[in-house]
């Protein structure tokens, strides 16, 4: 049994390039998702990975469907391995029932993993120069020294709502603001 695999990171990528190479290399049947490959819980994989039985094969059209962190890939190669199940990788015509192919998928699995620590190593470097010059990432809070004074000025001439509504802020940051000393 030849099962296809089919993975997007986002809703906004599109999946019929995949399983358009994966239904003419003839698979029996076709899983697909919108789902990040560092994402632990891909449903649609699950299913493969419990349906598939010793002897049939997992088609991708490309390594980095099924994922980018090699301990992921080597847990499942080697589940596949023990169970006598391979791999078949279109983008680069690897099919893992053959020594050259296993040798070549973990070659590709390991490189994968480096690109992947070295994307976050360089967002990393990014927040780290960011901060050095003084910039913050996330929402700016709501509750600076200003609007907690003047929710206090509010609240002893106005009603709550109409404070809020001024300040611009909801009842839970209006009343943690009054708290603060």
């Amino acid at each position: 049994m030849k099962y296809g695999y089919a993975r997007v990171s986002t809703a906004a990528q599109n999946l019929e390039v995949q399983i358009e190479k994966l239904k003419a290399y003839g698979c029996d049947e076709i899983y697909a998702e919108k789902q990040s490959g560092a994402n632990n819980s891909r449903q649609r994989l699950s299913l493969i990975l419990e349906k598939i039985q010793p002897g049939d094969h997992l088609v991708l059209y490309d390594l980095s469907r099924l994922g980018r962190l090699d301990s992921k890939l080597r847990a499942i190669l080697d589940d596949f391995e023990e169970r006598k199940i391979h791999f078949i990788f279109l983008n680069m015509n690897i099919d893992t029932s053959t020594s050259m192919g296993k040798f070549f998928y973990k070659v590709m699995a390991a490189v994968d993993e480096m690109i992947r620590e070295e994307i976050c190593r360089k967002v990393q470097d990014g927040i780290n120069y960011a901060r050095s010059q003084g910039r913050r990432g996330g929402k700016p809070p709501k509750l600076l020294p200003q609007v907690i004074q003047r929710a206090k000025e509010l609240h002893r001439l106005i009603p709550p709502e109409e404070a809020q509504k001024i300040l611009g802020i909801g009842k839970t940051t209006y009343y943690k603001a009054l708290k603060v000393a």
